[in-house]
């Protein structure tokens, strides 16, 4: 209880006593209600102190491979508020370990948003969602990170796939610690039938709808200018990145996948003024100068019409 008043360094204290140790680790091996509270004390302790605890974190995204519902659902959603806690810090006087654990936490958790399960989809893409909404301002840390996907436009970025992929969940988990497990399932339909009363008590879709349109203004100018900035660079790092992952010397591609342009579609979409686009195009177009033949570069129409064509 004293977890939650106190301040990071004595969170550091508590979590270097014994008792604190012994209780995370008697609690995790012992019922489903003490597994819950070791991890929610976990969770309390990083959000308390997230500089000096966010080495926590892999025991929380253990919990979501090993544990079962509800457990595993109450591991996720103490991960995505541990991350956001570490995401929201000051960047400045952040260790390097710090940094390293929120870029492994950010590069894991969109895996979630095509897990097997209807309502782990739906707790990460509510948590998800709140980071590039609220841990964007300068000065944070997240805004520090510079590879992507630990970035908010690579966040953005993922969060806009999931609400334009054609499939909905991955055949297992995400393999391993780096969630870079990529199966798909092919019955994808079918289990979307079969799970429809869980898709209405976990709506993924809709969540993700309202995170767009919050994420296309503000509630002040500077706000809204700093998202329409993130949602710019992201219809840039969506082509780009699509662009450049199947491009090599004999043969460059000119052209982005299928995937790739809708989910830029879909983003550009939220832009609201017209000279914004027009900078994305710029971008694009400049960025791709150092990687394609001028013979092949593609003008400004077409990358215009990569953004609004069916």
């Amino acid at each position: 209880a004293a977890v939650g008043v106190v301040d990071a360094a004595g969170a550091l204290t508590v979590a270097a006593m014994p008792t604190t140790r012994e209780a995370v680790r008697d609690g995790l091996a012992r019922r489903t209600e003490e597994r819950a509270s070791a991890l929610t004390l976990v969770r309390d302790l990083v959000v308390a102190s997230p500089h000096g605890l966010a080495s926590l974190l892999p025991v929380l995204q253990t919990a979501v491979y090993l544990e079962e519902p509800p457990v595993r659902h109450l591991a996720l959603a103490a991960m995505l508020d541990a991350t956001f806690a570490l995401a929201d810090s000051p960047a400045d006087g952040a260790p390097e370990a710090a940094r390293l654990q929120l870029a492994d936490a950010i590069a894991w958790l969109p895996t979630l948003l095509h897990a097997p399960s209807v309502e782990l989809q739906a707790i990460a893409a509510l948590g998800l969602a709140k980071l590039p909404l609220h841990c964007s301002v300068p000065g944070r840390l997240l805004p520090s990170l510079q590879d992507e996907p630990a970035t908010p436009e690579g966040l953005v970025a993922a969060l806009a796939y999931r609400y334009t992929t054609v499939e909905d969940a991955v055949a297992e988990p995400p393999a391993g610690a780096t969630g870079r497990g990529k199966g798909r399932a092919r019955g994808s339909n079918a289990g979307a039938r079969s799970t429809s009363k869980a898709e209405k008590a976990w709506p993924v879709l809709p969540a993700l709808q309202a995170f767009f349109e919050r994420m296309s203004g503000g509630d002040n100018e500077a706000e809204e200018k700093a998202r329409q900035s993130v949602l710019a660079n992201t219809i840039a790092w969506v082509l780009l990145d699509d662009l450049c992952s199947g491009a090599d010397a004999a043969s460059p591609v000119v052209e982005p996948s299928l995937r790739a342009r809708r989910c830029a579609r879909f983003l550009a979409a939220h832009l609201k003024e017209a000279t914004t686009l027009d900078k994305v195009v710029q971008l694009v177009r400049l960025e791709l100068e150092h990687d394609v033949a001028p013979h092949a570069l593609p003008s400004s129409v077409v990358i215009r019409q990569w953004l609004s064509s069916a």
